[in-house]
């Protein structure tokens, strides 16, 4: 069973001492009063600095667009209480009475007004002249300092822009001295005019091999139809005929080809058909060789003419190839000088993007001690440490006594 606890006793103690509790708050309070008279009062100083957003940009190329930089904002309260600022503040400010930064941060703040393009350097010290200067001081030194970060328009990247404009310059005339040079040996010309000549060959034999074509039609149907003639009459053969495949075969005239028929009413002719057919058989084989000597023909120039088209190819790939080269060269150069001569503009803007916006003057009144938040904290810290005393001791007497 769970003993229970009687709080009457303690409660009847603190009724019967009441007046103690009482005296115990009441002096309490009174130390207090008397102690925050001592405290020396605070006056706080706020100087105000402004970050313009700037956005005047330059464009002479809209090939080139370049947009408006965009400071960030939320890095100035912890940019403006660094080390560095803090060490130019305390070295310009020269007050004995601080030793380090870390002394002089404890009288510091800094924080972002209803716009965050504002910034209140806000500082607390007892002597109100010291609160504006030194807070005057850190505005003063904030402001270089942070458009040497943020500026875009240092001399920095002015000769930046100058060093790679003459790199470019430089890759732009040894292009240019490449393809001068390549053009004085570039076998492009001789290459195309030799492929067209070799062309020309291959469809001279073409056409050669397609006219022996026809004519051993010819000359095997002429056989065909000697072969036919009854041996044992007389036939006249066209002596005209035999003559025209004899020129066509050794003479290789473009001739259109001829209807051999044999006139069976004609009269006897000077060959027998078996004379005629073996003088065919010999213009047959004529045609054989020949067409056998142009096909090796056509074949060795079907490679030349392969080689030479891959050479053209690799001839007018590399001409292509520093073309291009002096092409991105030159877009390069004139995009650098483009971007140079934006930069020199822009660095001659003597306009700067975060300012002073307002100078920190003495301040007339101090801020509010809370001495009455101080007293009635001391009296209420008085009543309850009254009351924690006489309960302890009554425990203690109980304890004691049992």
């Amino acid at each position: 069973m769970e003993e229970e606890i009687n709080l009457r006793p303690y409660i009847k103690i603190i009724l019967n001492k009441w007046i103690w509790v009482l005296g115990a708050g009441f002096v309490a309070g009174i130390l207090a009063f008397i102690a925050s008279s001592f405290i020396p009062p605070n006056y706080v100083a706020t100087a105000i600095v402004t970050i313009v957003q700037s956005d005047n940009v330059i464009e002479f190329d809209p090939r080139f667009r370049e947009t408006a930089t965009m400071q960030p904002l939320n890095a100035f309260p912890e940019l403006a209480k660094s080390d560095a600022i803090l060490n130019l503040v305390l070295n310009r400010a020269n007050i004995p009475e601080i030793k380090d930064i870390q002394q002089l941060a404890a009288k510091l703040s800094v924080e972002q007004g209803a716009d965050h393009s504002l910034l209140l350097l806000t500082v607390t010290d007892q002597d109100p002249q010291m609160a504006a200067r030194i807070a005057n001081n850190w505005a003063s030194e904030f402001v270089p300092w942070a458009n040497s970060i943020y500026s875009d328009q240092s001399e920095v990247e002015v000769v930046f822009f100058e060093e790679q404009l003459a790199m470019a310059q430089e890759n732009l005339e040894t292009a240019e001295e490449a393809l001068i040079t390549y053009e004085g040996i570039n076998p492009s010309e001789t290459i195309s005019n030799t492929l067209n000549t070799y062309s020309n060959a291959q469809r001279a034999y073409l056409q050669e091999k397609q006219d022996l074509i026809t004519l051993q039609q010819d000359a095997n149907e002429l056989r065909t139809q000697i072969s036919a003639i009854d041996n044992q009459n007389n036939y006249f053969i066209s002596e005209l005929t035999t003559l025209t495949l004899q020129l066509r075969t050794f003479h290789s005239e473009k001739i259109v080809p001829l209807l051999f028929t044999v006139d069976n009413t004609a009269g006897l002719g000077n060959l027998s058909p078996a004379n005629q057919i073996a003088l065919l058989d010999s213009l047959i084989g004529v045609i054989e060789v020949r067409s056998t000597k142009l096909t090796g023909e056509l074949e060795k120039l079907d490679s030349q003419i392969q080689q030479l088209q891959k050479q053209l190819l690799e001839a007018n790939t590399e001409y292509v190839r520093l073309s291009r080269k002096v092409q991105v060269a030159e877009e390069t150069y004139l995009a650098l000088a483009t971007k140079v001569q934006e930069k020199r503009i822009t660095a001659q803007n003597t306009i700067q993007n975060i300012r002073l916006a307002s100078e920190a003057t003495v301040p007339n009144h101090a801020v509010s001690s809370q001495k009455l938040v101080l007293i009635a904290a001391a009296i209420f810290l008085g009543l309850f440490g009254s009351i924690f005393i006489l309960v302890i001791k009554f425990w203690w007497d109980s304890y004691t006594r049992d």
